[in-house]
């Protein structure tokens, strides 16, 4: 299916909130999972940059594909950014 040009329509919600450093790494692992997996509805892309009890860590999710990778900068709960 060909989709005209100027009629797509996409609402997209945003949700940003503070997580604590020091968070387990697992913790947040599982709620990247359960993100990309549909638990909490359609979430289309969701990242973070969190200070979680394995270091500075990186977390990506694309349409259902989730990946974390330890992070070069530091979070800016971690004190500096």
């Amino acid at each position: 299916m060909i989709i005209p040009a100027g009629h797509t329509h996409f609402r997209f919600d945003t949700l940003s909130f503070r997580i604590p450093a020091g968070t387990s790494f697992e913790a947040l692992d599982r709620l990247m999972s359960d993100l990309a997996a549909g638990r909490f509805g359609s979430v289309v892309r969701a990242k973070a940059l969190v200070a979680t009890d394995r270091g500075s860590r990186r977390f990506d999710l694309a349409f259902g594909n989730c990946s974390s990778a330890p992070s070069r900068r530091q979070s800016p709960t971690a004190g500096w950014w």
